[in-house]
């Protein structure tokens, strides 16, 4: 794994409030075949010094952060740590939203290589605002195949949900509750 030198990028303006709550870090290049083991899900887990969010991998060690000191987006063990073995280089408040292409570290050239299949996307949405309540004005749920090329989408119980009329804006709220799933869209 790697470390790097001092980078020096432009900060996107966004509120840190927008970015996905949930996303999938997915390769169908060769970080798969290198960094395996970083890819899959993650879910946010707090913010980071400069207010940018931290996400926590579902099912393994590792963290998704912004390393302030390198000005770059980390995936590595370690929270803040100049050590990992995926990155973006872009300095974006959001790692779903980043357009640069990610890296990740090549032990056969025992460096940094660019991997154009690598990418984070969001795997859910941010939530509602805290003055959203479903009511029977709220745009109506879809789920499954519908869902497969939506931007903005959640999951329970292992069923995809998003938006019937748009899907690729504003937000979705999934719950369950006596094994009912609930699920309205808000735009």
């Amino acid at each position: 794994m790697g470390a790097l030198g001092a980078l020096s990028l432009d900060v996107q303006e966004k509120d840190s409030g927008s970015c996905c709550n949930e996303l999938t870090l997915d390769s169908w290049g060769f970080a798969e075949d290198y960094q395996g083991d970083r890819l899959g899900t993650y879910s946010q887990s707090g913010n980071s010094e400069g207010g940018r969010p931290v996400y926590k991998q579902n099912s393994g060690v590792n963290y998704l952060y912004f390393l302030t000191s390198l000005d770059l987006w980390m995936v590595g063990p370690t929270l803040g740590e100049n050590y990992g073995g995926i990155l973006n280089r872009q300095s974006g408040i959001c790692p779903g939203q980043l357009s640069e292409t990610w890296e990740f570290w090549n032990d056969w050239l025992d460096g940094w290589d660019t991997d154009l299949g690598l990418e984070a996307k969001c795997a859910g949405a941010p939530g509602p605002g805290p003055n959203t309540t479903p009511s029977g004005n709220n745009e109506p749920c879809t789920w499954g195949s519908a869902c497969d090329s939506c931007g903005v989408w959640s999951e329970a119980n292992g069923v995809r949900y998003c938006c019937a009329n748009d899907c690729n804006s504003g937000g979705i709220s999934v719950s369950t509750e006596n094994g009912n799933v609930n699920c309205y869209c808000y735009h």
